[in-house]
């Protein structure tokens, strides 16, 4: 039975969390020739997910959970997180030509950086409204070969110069968000590693690519390399919400036999598990999209999520539900929790197990 709960209810967990997965391919990416990747932002290694069909992507950027980019004919196009596909938004007016660098503040204005075409002239941050296109001028640079846009998770934007075609720039920039202007971080720094694009993680971790991933060191400037694998020449990646599935239990005695078998990712079936007793003749999960423990003492321990639940199948051990393929649906937290029917010389009874916290991702 397909399962899909669309309202998202934003609750703290008062459980201490027992186990955790977490997923891996946190990051997309797009190259210039038109490639879309997906890669590991703990390992730096990466996987073709397919192609962009659209000419001349060089930044990437997310507003919401839509990942976007510009083509070379001056349109916001949103790139598809499974497929890679780029579908057009909207056309930008005035139209921003060679866009290096786009990004998205916690406030959420949607930046720009673009190229001054000349290797005598400074490159220019613009804004973008999103639903109109319409671009607007914020002011100019300090440096020319900036690339790689990113803001951090209080606004700070940040690029890469790689220079004004000579491939020696300053490595590391501070932009300025009201008036465009670019500081080196650390002029003893340059750009010693090869990077066109950058993005900052959810814990606030700076990181830096093209054929190999870094991290960043914002007050230094300086490059770690994480590693490299499986993609080449990214211009534009983001950060996208990761799958994660946790074990919680409230203060009953629930026993722990209900656990994750795979990631919740979005467009995937996600399988989870409850462990059979030695009498154990049937088993079920339900879900939920809130938790609220409620002793039950006829059955030993406590209901673990609160109504209205979902009993998503009956089986013996495994059960598996299908999620959509819908990047909306990211972030989209739901609650689990097993049943056992066990048999035996008193009859058949019935025992509730610990709960699962589930966050939808990719």
């Amino acid at each position: 039975m397909e399962t899909m709960i669309r309202i998202h209810l934003p609750l703290l967990v008062p459980f201490a969390l027992l186990a955790s997965l977490s997923a891996q391919n946190d990051l997309r990416g797009i190259s210039f020739a038109g490639s879309a990747y997906a890669l590991q932002s703990s390992t730096g290694s990466g996987s073709q997910i397919g192609t962009t069909g659209v000419a001349g992507l060089n930044a990437m950027a997310k507003v919401g959970n839509t990942l976007v980019s510009v083509s070379s004919g001056s349109a916001l196009v949103a790139i598809d997180p499974f497929t890679g596909a780029g579908t057009t938004i909207v056309t930008l007016s005035p139209a921003l030509n060679s866009v290096r660098g786009l990004a998205t503040t916690p406030q959420g204005v949607l930046y720009a950086l673009q190229d001054a075409g000349t290797t005598s002239q400074p490159d220019r941050l613009h804004t973008i409204d999103p639903t109109t296109g319409v671009t607007t001028l914020i002011g100019l640079a300090s440096h020319n070969g900036l690339q790689g846009l990113c803001s951090d998770l209080v606004g700070q934007l940040y690029a890469w110069d790689v220079g004004p075609g000579t491939g020696i720039g300053v490595g590391l920039v501070a932009v300025d968000p009201l008036t465009g202007a670019s500081t080196d971080v650390n002029p003893g720094v340059g750009n010693a590693v090869d990077i066109q694009c950058l993005a900052v993680s959810p814990a606030g971790v700076l990181y830096g690519g093209r054929s190999s991933l870094f991290t960043l060191d914002v007050t230094t400037g300086v490059a770690t390399l994480v590693g490299t694998g499986g993609y080449t020449d990214l211009r534009g990646m983001e950060f996208v919400l990761e799958a994660s599935c946790s074990q919680f239990n409230g203060s009953g005695v629930n026993p722990l036999v209900c656990s994750c078998a795979s990631l919740p990712l979005l467009g995937s079936t996600w399988n989870f598990n409850v462990t059979p007793g030695p009498s154990t003749v049937l088993t079920l999960v339900f879900l939920a999209t809130s938790a609220l423990p409620v002793p039950v003492p006829l059955f030993g321990g406590e209901a673990l999520i609160a109504p209205p639940v979902v009993d998503i199948g009956t089986g013996l051990g495994l059960h598996s539900v299908p999620l959509p393929s819908d990047p909306t649906l990211a972030g989209f937290t739901l609650f689990g929790q097993g049943l056992r029917l066990n048999g035996g010389a008193a009859g058949l009874q019935i025992e509730l197990t610990n709960g699962l916290f589930a966050s939808l991702g990719f």
